[in-house]
């Protein structure tokens, strides 16, 4: 699973979503890319590669993520 996160300027995570299905990894990495170059004040997107069955996927899900 793949997460994509938000942080703002003091480095808090202040959204996260997982791509749409279909997306390969290159089209996560070419669209963070282009939302930070878009997003010049601070707000950072990054992306975590979830490993299937592990706590923080658990954890995810639990969550609603």
């Amino acid at each position: 699973m793949i997460l994509i996160y938000y942080r703002d300027r003091n480095g808090h995570i202040i959204d996260c979503m997982q791509p749409p299905k279909g997306w390969t990894l290159r089209q996560v990495e070419q669209e963070i890319k282009s939302f930070n170059a878009l997003h010049g004040d601070g707000t950072r997107a990054c992306a975590e590669l979830i490993r299937e069955g592990s706590i923080i996927e658990y954890l995810l899900k639990k969550a609603g993520a």
